[in-house]
C-alpha cells in the first residue's frame, strides 16, 4: 500500500480483491508476486486496524447507551 493519503477500508478490500485475482493467476514474475504478496499483507493490516477501530467505537457507544462509562 504505497499510497499516502488514506484509503476507505472499502477501497481497500477492493484492491485486496484484484490482488487475489492477480495471483490466481500464473505470475511469471517473481518480483511482480512479491511486490502483491506485499501490498495485499499491508492492506490485510490496514482493513484489521480500521475494523478494530470500528469495534471500539461501536463498544463506547453501546456503552453510553446502557448508562456505562468508557474505561
Amino acid at each position: 500500500m504505497s499510497q499516502k493519503q488514506p484509503i476507505s477500508i472499502e477501497a481497500a478490500l477492493k484492491r485486496l480483491e484484484e490482488i487475489i485475482s492477480l495471483m490466481e493467476q500464473d505470475i511469471d514474475n517473481l518480483e511482480t508476486a512479491v511486490n502483491l504478496y506485499e501490498e495485499g499483507s499491508q492492506l490485510v493490516a490496514y482493513c484489521a486496524e480500521k475494523l478494530k477501530e470500528v469495534e471500539n467505537k461501536i463498544e463506547i457507544l453501546t456503552h453510553a447507551q446502557n448508562g456505562e462509562q468508557g474505561e
